[in-house]
């Protein structure tokens, strides 16, 4: 019998961006668009702590999104040079912005977070300050539950402690595989976040059904 999923090959993933934490520039500005805040360069970007400190790394891969037949899209949080949390998406169809989605989802290090989890943000843009926002529910601040954001620069600043914590930008994680009450002290502040990028090399169906894809190394 047939095996109906798209066997991708384990090629080489594309970091096409890098944040650092607490270099006072925008993550979300950065992202969108080359300018002065932001280092772009021509192919991939080299996965080095020092390449950030100044101002957030972008590939110009970006610009072009939908011509690199990018099939997947990985996002690594990293403390102190480990990763702590990881999450898979779908890109095949996507654009830069709404790649980052639930029903994009593939996979994550959070076992509490699928396709079918309620959420009130996922994207990109977010609320306010808070960028690459996955939130479950707001409750008033102490209630407040999810699993990642990133507290920008840009925007307008919410209310709640979780997002005074340091020099912005920062990297918001829960702990463990959960989500986590960010007021409540259920946090990890990370270190750097690295987008990367998967090409389908194969000749399988475009798009890949929802349901068929697997996640590559």
């Amino acid at each position: 019998m047939e095996d109906t999923k798209c066997q991708i090959s384990s090629s080489t993933w594309t970091t096409v961006f890098l944040a650092c934490a607490n270099n006072g520039q925008s993550v979300i500005d950065s992202w969108n668009a080359s300018s002065s805040i932001s280092t772009t360069i021509n192919g991939a970007v080299t996965s080095d702590a020092s390449a950030c400190r100044l101002k957030q790394v972008r590939s110009s891969l970006i610009d072009n999104w939908s011509k690199h037949n990018i099939d997947q899209v990985k996002v690594e949080v990293y403390k102190n040079g480990s990763v702590i949390a990881a999450f898979y998406f779908n890109g095949l169809g996507t654009n830069h912005i709404n790649w980052f989605s639930k029903n994009n989802l593939l996979g994550t290090t959070y076992t509490d977070l699928t396709r079918s989890s309620t959420v009130n943000y996922f994207s990109i843009e977010g609320i306010e300050e808070r960028h690459f926002y996955i939130n479950e529910h707001f409750g008033g601040c102490p209630a407040d539950e999810g699993w990642i954001l990133v507290r920008d620069v840009t925007g307008q600043v919410a209310p709640c402690h979780f997002d005074h914590l340091t020099k912005p930008p920062y990297f918001i994680v829960s702990p463990g595989n959960k989500k986590g009450r960010f007021e409540s002290g259920q946090y990890i502040l990370a270190d750097i976040i690295e987008i990367s990028v998967h090409t389908n090399t194969c000749k399988c169906p475009s798009p890949i059904s929802k349901g068929t894809e697997q996640i590559v190394g």
